[in-house]
């Protein structure tokens, strides 16, 4: 056994130049599902290594957006993240939902300190409560100590996402950023990182105007990203904890100040197991709420309440709830009802033949709002829906979703303001001059929520007394049973006309993206969707914020590439003036318009929490989606799965924001929930199976001859039959398993049941 043993690690020898970290920094942000932090718990025990100094921060939105923290006023998220552990907490605009004074109250609570440099007092410009305008710690590197500096950003747009009152403001973050940046520099900070809770633009030009910033870990935007811009890396990890943000930093000292080289990846926590001390600070405060699991009907189709469907295009759950608010003012002569996307909050897809219980309602709609019936003519009305179809197919939080008897037709492609090409009431056209009582959501009807300002001129005829997920549930209890398939209420006019030459224009790009040769590079766009690293590694020069390719990427063995359009727009887009600017004259319903409330107050609103600049990706999974250009349409939105990260490799400089922005499906999924191997990756995954099955031959022939010097050649025979048998298994089935998959999922990628039956013969 000893030569065994020697023999394998003189043909398999530990890496050289492997090295621990200096410093490695969790991150997570915008959790929605404080129950999930039990995960994150579990991969924060796991990512200590002997040596290694630790870092766990939280860069915003942590204490609203869900039934769990609102019935508590975010005290029992407070408890939660004090049994986690963090290191540092940013401020974000969910923070604010319950008020400035419960926020104080909550900080206090809170056994961990909460950033926020931009955030101030109106009168004084001191910083708000007792948040920091920046930390710094030591660094214990292999060349010396490093002092460390970090600060954090809230977004500008919080008074119109939240509730934050009159008496504190959000500054610019660039100014703020260059100011801490600066200070830390003075006080000898070598490496400096910055938390921030901005759309991912907003960091772009964070990285652009603010030398001296080696890393950006942020928030905000739902989708995770990583990638290199103006040589400074930016990193956002999704939300409700799906992934959990690992970044290792190798600091070396050198002539021109402290080299810092990193490595990033994305760790899924799709098979983790949970903390048992976080479950039972969860649990503690279950049991006080006042949601029960009263089974209220039956889902007949899968019911989908994704993020990135309400936020995009026509779901069955939106219309659920315009349904259920227009069964609730009928009685008040209401003709339609509108929801917007954003108000529906528990990103999930309720199986078919499930029940659905009280508790779940109260989770999809966690804000104390009731609906209003606004009197509004029918210009009016088409006007209220060509705002909230502003930005589409770009996901906000404004999208609309309309009750039965309303059909709206649009043309995504055209230009804003011009998209709405048909709107009916009961069947009927809508009169421009014709009045009509429309239900929405109560916000909308005081102030510009979500930068909607029709509404709210309209007159208010009718406040309903119950909440949305009350009158839900009520409407549900009457049903008894609800479908999951789409209404087909809100029609993409180009979609409804050209559907096949669509679908098949995105199914050439899709294959034409898989037909990679194994020699071919890298491609801008790589991602971990198992749980292993898969990251790039890059270093820069304190002082100069330049990142420099490394030689060497490590691979995942899950991983697949696809092409996609990409086009960047700005997050906050339905509020910022550039589409102010743009917007034509309200027509209005002839209301005084000096009765408009403070700009303030019309802008403000909890639900579009994140305006998100997100990448149209290519996902599949029950249905397929289709990637648009702006010449295309975007059509089937029934996604059944979570978005991957989006990564861009920092040494590959493409020609066009196409070729510069790819992005990697994770939907497509193999037996057993993993992803199937597919394209680049095959060599490396095969290699990793070589070596297995030498392991496997050395073994058995060591049994073998064990058994001969025993005289038993029938158990010399048997080891041999079965060591065959599985080397052949393991040769065979990464491409018997990425075949197998692309049949089941329909992809033109030269993938058809013969190979899959001669690969299983061989087998």
């Amino acid at each position: 056994m000893q030569c065994f043993v020697g023999c394998f690690r003189a043909w398999f020898p530990p890496d050289p130049d492997f090295k621990l970290p200096d410093l490695r920094i969790l991150s997570v942000n915008d959790v929605y599902k404080p129950e999930r932090l039990a995960l994150v718990r579990t991969v924060a025990r796991a990512a200590v290594d002997p040596g290694v100094l630790v870092k766990q921060v939280l860069p915003g939105d942590l204490l609203g957006g869900s039934l769990y923290a609102s019935e508590h006023l975010g005290e029992s998220t407070v408890d939660v993240l004090n049994s986690l552990g963090v290191d540092y907490c940013l401020l974000g605009n969910h923070e604010f939902d319950y008020g400035e004074k419960r926020l104080r109250e909550l900080m206090d609570k809170s056994r961990f300190p909460w950033l926020g440099s931009n955030v101030r007092d109106r009168d004084s410009q001191s910083i708000f409560h007792t948040a920091l305008d920046s930390d710094t710690f030591w660094v214990q590197s292999s060349h010396g100590p490093v002092l460390c500096g970090l600060f954090g950003l809230c977004t500008p747009a919080t008074p119109q996402l939240s509730d934050p009152g009159h008496n504190i403001s959000f500054e610019d973050p660039i100014s703020h950023a260059r100011r801490c940046v600066k200070a830390l520099r003075a006080s000898g900070c070598e490496l400096i990182v910055a938390l921030t809770h901005l759309s991912l633009h907003q960091d772009k030009q964070l990285a652009e105007s603010c030398d001296g910033i080696h890393v950006i870990l942020g928030g905000h935007d739902h989708d995770p990203y990583y990638l290199i811009h103006h040589g400074v890396l930016i990193a956002k990890c999704g939300q409700n904890a799906e992934y959990v943000g690992i970044l290792d930093l190798y600091l070396t000292r050198a002539l021109a100040g402290v080299e810092v080289k990193h490595s990033f990846h994305f760790h899924s926590t799709a098979a983790v197991k949970e903390d048992p001390a976080v479950v039972e600070a969860v649990c503690r405060w279950k049991k006080s709420t006042t949601s029960t699991e009263e089974e209220l009907c039956v889902v007949g189709s899968p019911l989908s309440s994704r993020t990135y469907e309400l936020r995009s295009t026509e779901n069955a759950f939106g219309c659920l709830v315009a349904d259920a608010a227009l069964w609730a003012c009928r009685p008040h002569g209401c003709h339609g009802a509108i929801i917007n996307g954003g108000f529906i909050r528990q990103d999930r897809v309720y199986p078919a033949h499930s029940v659905l219980t009280a508790r779940q309602v109260s989770e999809e709609l966690p804000f104390a709002e009731c609906p209003a019936v606004v009197r509004m003519t029918g210009q009016s009305l088409r006007y209220a829906l060509e705002e909230m179809l502003a930005s589409a197919p770009t996901p906000v939080g404004c999208f609309p979703h309309v009750s039965t008897g309303m059909t709206v037709s649009y043309d995504p492609s055209a230009p804003p303001f011009a998209r709405v090409q048909g709107l009916e009431m009961d069947g009927r056209a809508v009169d421009p001059d014709e009045q009509y009582l429309v239900a929405i959501n109560r916000l909308f009807s005081e102030v510009a929520a979500d930068g909607v300002r029709t509404f709210c001129k309209c007159e208010r005829t009718y406040t309903h007394h119950q909440l949305f997920r009350d009158l839900v549930m009520d409407y549900l209890r009457e049903r008894r049973h609800v479908s999951g398939e789409l209404p087909g209420r809100l029609v993409p006019v180009p979609a409804v006309a050209n559907v096949e030459a669509t679908r098949q224009l995105a199914s050439d790009r899709t294959c034409q993206s898989d037909r990679r040769e194994a020699n071919d590079p890298l491609p801008a766009s790589f991602v971990e969707l198992s749980g292993r690293a898969a990251g790039r590694s890059s270093s820069t020069r304190s002082g100069k914020g330049r990142h420099h390719a490394a030689p060497q990427v490590r691979h995942s063995a899950h991983r697949r590439h696809a092409r996609k359009d990409y086009q960047d727009d700005e997050a906050d887009d339905d509020t910022s003036e550039d589409r102010r600017a743009s917007l034509p004259e309200d027509p209005g319903d002839g209301q005084d318009d000096e009765a408009e409330p403070d700009v303030s107050r019309r802008e403000s609103s909890r639900y579009d929490d994140d305006q998100q600049e997100v990448d149209t990706q290519d996902r599949h999974s029950h249905h397929k989606r289709h990637v648009r250009s702006k010449e295309e349409v975007l059509v089937d939105s029934a996604a059944d799965s979570r978005k991957p990260p989006v990564v861009h490799n920092a040494s590959h400089q493409p020609s066009s924001p196409v070729e510069s922005n790819q992005t990697v499906d994770s939907s497509a999924r193999a037996v057993g929930g993993q992803p199937p191997p597919t394209g680049l990756q095959h060599e490396s995954i095969r290699t990793g199976w070589l070596v297995t099955s030498s392991c496997w031959a050395i073994l058995t022939l060591v049994a073998a001859a064990i058994a001969l010097w025993l005289k038993r050649p029938e158990l010399a025979e048997k080891g041999m039959c079965f060591v065959t048998r599985r080397i052949s298994k393991m040769t065979w089935e990464p491409e018997l398993q990425r075949k197998e998959v692309a049949v089941q999922a329909g992809e033109p990628c030269n993938a058809r049941p013969q190979d899959i039956q001669d690969a299983q013969k061989q087998t």
